[in-house]
C-alpha cells in the first residue's frame, strides 16, 4: 500500500470515529422521554345489583326500565314524585280546551337522538302503541278515559276523553307515555333490547353490556330536566356485598337498589356516629322515606288465583309479619288502612293437599331472597301450604315485588290491582276508580280511594307485606337536585349532580 493510500484510509477511520463520538455524545446529552402518566378516567358510576333491561318504554315494569325511560325519552309532562308538581317537558304547555279535550303544544326544535324531528304524530303513535303493547304493565288503566288522539298540526296534540279525568295529566308523565321515533318503533311489537333505544331525552344510551350501561348527556335536548353530568355508567354488580364494597372503596359515586338491610344498617351506624353525618368513606344517605314497599302479587295466570279461601289464608298467615296495611303506602295522599296487621291471626283449617304454590322473586332485589324464605316458612307453618321459592321465575303463582309505581300517586300504587281485578269485583273496581278520578270534591275522592283499598283487602290479589325507607347513598360531592327523581320515585340520571 502506498503512503498516500494509507494516509487516506487513516483519515477516513479518524473521521468515522469522530462522527461516532459526536453521535454518542448527543445521545448521552439528550434526556430520555418521560414515561406516560396518562390513565383512564373512570366515569361517574351508579352501582346496583339490578340489570338494565326493558329499553322499550311501552312495556316498563321494573325500576331500571323506568330509569331508562325517564333518562332516554321525553314525555309531554314531567311529574315530581316528592312535591306532586307537574311541569311541561316536551310540551310548552298543556291545558283543557274543553271539559273533555286536553290539548298540548310541543316545544320548538324537538329532535330525537338520531336527528329525526319530533312531531305530534310521534306522540300519537307512542301512546297508542303503549296501549296496544303495555296492557299487562297497567298502562290501559292510566289511559282508561282516553277516547281519541288528534293531531291538527305538527305541534299540537289533542286528547279527547270519554269522561272528565282529574288524573289524565299525570298519566302523560308516566313512563308509558314516553315519546318514541315512529319509524324506529313498530306499532304492534316491542323493540328488542339488543337495539339501543332512540329517544329525545336528556341522556342517550350509547353502550350496553351484561354488566354495565353507559349514558351520554344529549346536546340536543330541549325540556325541563337537562342533565349536568356528561357521562354516567350504571354498573350491575354481583351482590350486595360488592355494592357495599364500592361504597367503602369509593369505586362508585351512587349506590342504588343494591344494598340489603344489614348493609344499610352498617352504613347508617357510621353516619349516626359521625359529626359530618357521613360514612367512614364520606358517603351520605339521601332520604327516601317509606319508599321501599314490598307486596305479594298474584299472577293473573295462576290456576289457584280464583280460590278465595286460599287467598284469604295467605293474607292471614302474613298478618303478624305485616308492617304495611294497604296496597297504597302510608304517606301517599289517599292512603287508607285496610289490611289487618300484627297479633296472631287464626287461620282456618282447610285441606290444602295437592296444592303447591310457586313464590317468585327478583334475584337482583336486595334482601328479596331472605324475605321470600321468611314468607315461605310462614305460609308453610301457619297456612299448611306447600311453597316452592324460585328466583326470576317465568311462571309463579305469587310474586314478591318491591317495584316502585309508574306514578307516586294512589292510583299509581294501585295499578297491579286495578289492572287485573277479580272477575266478580271488576265492575265495582272500575266504578270506584272512575269516581275517584272524576270528582272535584276532595272528600268524595278520599272516600272512593278508601273503598278501593277496602275492596283490595277483601280480594287479596295484591297483599301488602312491608314498608321501610329506601336506601340511596351518594359519594363525596354528589347530590340529588330538587325534584331529581322519576315520576314514581325512581332514580333519575338527570337529577344527579357533582
Amino acid at each position: 500500500m502506498s503512503t498516500s493510500a494509507g494516509w487516506r484510509r487513516a483519515s477516513w477511520v479518524l473521521a468515522l470515529l469522530v462522527l461516532l463520538g459526536i453521535v454518542v455524545g448527543c445521545t448521552e446529552d439528550t434526556p430520555a422521554p418521560a414515561p406516560s402518566t396518562a390513565t383512564t378516567v373512570r366515569p361517574f358510576t351508579v352501582a346496583t345489583t339490578q340489570r338494565v333491561r326493558q329499553l322499550d318504554p311501552a312495556y316498563v315494569t321494573t325500576d331500571m326500565g323506568a330509569m331508562v325511560a325517564t333518562a332516554v325519552y321525553q314525555r309531554l309532562l314531567t311529574y315530581n314524585a316528592d312535591t306532586h308538581e307537574l311541569k311541561p317537558d316536551a310540551a310548552s304547555d298543556c291545558l283543557f280546551r274543553q271539559a273533555l279535550v286536553y290539548e298540548c303544544t310541543l316545544r320548538s326544535n324537538l329532535v330525537f337522538h338520531n336527528g329525526n324531528a319530533l312531531t305530534s304524530r310521534d306522540v300519537k303513535h307512542s301512546i297508542e302503541r303503549a296501549l296496544t303493547l303495555g296492557v299487562q304493565a297497567g298502562t290501559a288503566v292510566l289511559f282508561s278515559s282516553l277516547s281519541e288522539i288528534r293531531t291538527p298540526d305538527a305541534k299540537t296534540v289533542q286528547f279527547v276523553l270519554t269522561w272528565e279525568d282529574n288524573q289524565f295529566a299525570q298519566a302523560l308523565a308516566s313512563p308509558a307515555a314516553s315519546i318514541v321515533d315512529e319509524p324506529s318503533y313498530a306499532a304492534t311489537s316491542v323493540r328488542s333490547d339488543d337495539q339501543l333505544p332512540i329517544g329525545s331525552g336528556p341522556y342517550e344510551l350509547v353502550r350496553r353490556s351484561n354488566g354495565e350501561a353507559v349514558f351520554s348527556r344529549s346536546a340536543s335536548y330541549e325540556g325541563a330536566t337537562p342533565g349536568s353530568i356528561s357521562t354516567i355508567r350504571v354498573q350491575t354488580l354481583d351482590d350486595t356485598s360488592a355494592v357495599e364494597q364500592a361504597v367503602i372503596a369509593g369505586t362508585a359515586e351512587v349506590a342504588w337498589q343494591g344494598l340489603d338491610e344489614p348493609a344499610v344498617t352498617r352504613l347508617q351506624q357510621q353516619i349516626d356516629a359521625s359529626s359530618s353525618h357521613t360514612t367512614d368513606s364520606g358517603w351520605s344517605r339521601v332520604a327516601r322515606s317509606g319508599m321501599l314497599v314490598r307486596r305479594l302479587i298474584w299472577s293473573p295466570s295462576s290456576s289457584h288465583r280464583l280460590d278465595a279461601a286460599l287467598r284469604g289464608r295467605i293474607s292471614l298467615a302474613l298478618q303478624s309479619e305485616r308492617t304495611l296495611d294497604s296496597i297504597v303506602p302510608r304517606g301517599v295522599d289517599g292512603y287508607a288502612a285496610a289490611f289487618s296487621q300484627g297479633g296472631i291471626a287464626t287461620v282456618p283449617t282447610t285441606d290444602t293437599s295437592g296444592i303447591t304454590l310457586v313464590l317468585g322473586y327478583d334475584s337482583g332485589a336486595p334482601g328479596a331472597a331472605q324475605l321470600a324464605q321468611v314468607i315461605e316458612n310462614r305460609l308453610q307453618s301457619s297456612a299448611g301450604l306447600d311453597v316452592v321459592v324460585r328466583a326470576d321465575a317465568d311462571q309463579a303463582d305469587l310474586q314478591l315485588s318491591d317495584a316502585l309505581p309508574a306514578l307516586a300517586t294512589a292510583t299509581g300504587w294501585m295499578l297491579p290491582y286495578l289492572t287485573n281485578p277479580l272477575p266478580g269485583s271488576a265492575a265495582k273496581v272500575e266504578q270506584l276508580d272512575q269516581r275517584a278520578r272524576t270528582t272535584d270534591d276532595g272528600n268524595a275522592r278520599t272516600v272512593a280511594l278508601s273503598e278501593l283499598q277496602q275492596q283490595a283487602a277483601a280480594d287479596n290479589v295484591v297483599i301488602p307485606v312491608s314498608q321501610t325507607d329506601g336506601a340511596l347513598f351518594v359519594g363525596p360531592g354528589v347530590s340529588i337536585a330538587d325534584g331529581g327523581f322519576g315520576p314514581g320515585g325512581q332514580l333519575a340520571l338527570w337529577g344527579l349532580e357533582q
